[in-house]
């Protein structure tokens, strides 16, 4: 019975504690849901209230990824497909393994970036890290580049 809910926007005031009174309550065998999601300060009601081009999934969910943690991945599939399905270009941050790329590519994730790809650069090394990515692709497919001249 979901008829006496505890609510209270207190609870989000602090998160580590929340979590932890939220954890005890459960053991105790209390349910815990949370009341009226996507109104008032959610993400989701972002996404009506906001023209967003691109939703980037937080690391820490690509992180997940790689653990296997089946939580994380199922959070990451319904942002995903929810991105997809409003038209939305979807990134991922935080992609260090060949499994997270692939589970992001099989979920139709538009944008990755991470440590899989190249280390954080200054922007004056950029160019040098696509020249390269662009002549080792290209040698790939068999076609030939010819080198540049530095300018």
């Amino acid at each position: 019975d979901w008829s006496s809910d505890v609510c209270s926007s207190d609870l989000i005031t602090s998160t580590t504690k929340t979590v932890k009174k939220l954890r005890k309550l459960q053991a105790l065998g209390v349910r815990v849901c949370v009341n009226e999601f996507g109104k008032e300060s959610s993400s989701l009601n972002h996404l009506r209230a906001y023209p967003f081009d691109k939703i980037n999934l937080d690391s820490s969910f690509v992180a997940g990824l790689a653990a296997g943690n089946q939580e994380n991945r199922e959070i990451a599939k319904a942002v995903l497909g929810l991105g997809r399905s409003l038209g939305i270009v979807m990134a991922a941050h935080g992609v260090e393994e060949e499994s997270q790329l692939d589970f992001l590519r099989q979920e139709g994730c538009d944008e990755v970036q991470g440590g899989l790809f190249s280390a954080a650069l200054p922007p004056n090394q950029i160019g040098e890290l696509l020249r390269t990515v662009e002549t080792q692709a290209a040698q790939e497919a068999g076609v030939f580049v010819p080198a540049r001249s530095a300018q």
